[in-house]
């Protein structure tokens, strides 16, 4: 593995630690039913998400918030186009790829 390979991968593993604190944070006062889990796989926007348009502002503020203290500067990922119109689901494993490609 070379340097670049290493930072990218060093990076990856940041900005999801990032987003899963972000999960925490939304499930300290999220009901039972609307608990997120920490995985990949699960769904933040679409089909079989357990998060309503509250919860999912409330999460994504939480995140956008989160990446703005790491990365000092001002993040709107409630307003990315890409994320909006890209697609009916939104997993966090694709608003971690989009959080990464927002970051190069």
């Amino acid at each position: 593995m070379n340097l670049i390979e290493l930072n990218m991968n060093k990076l990856s593993q940041e900005v999801l630690e990032i987003i899963y604190t972000a999960v925490d944070e939304y499930n300290i006062t999220a009901e039972d039913e609307a608990v997120l889990k920490k995985d990949v796989q699960t769904i933040l926007k679409g089909n079989g998400c357990v998060l309503d348009s509250v919860g999912y502002v409330m999460f994504m503020v939480a995140l956008e918030e989160n990446l703005s203290l790491k990365y000092n500067n001002y993040w709107q990922l409630l307003t990315d186009s890409e994320l909006i119109e890209r697609n009916d689901i939104l997993t966090i494993d694709m608003l971690h790829l989009r959080i990464l490609e927002l970051l190069k």
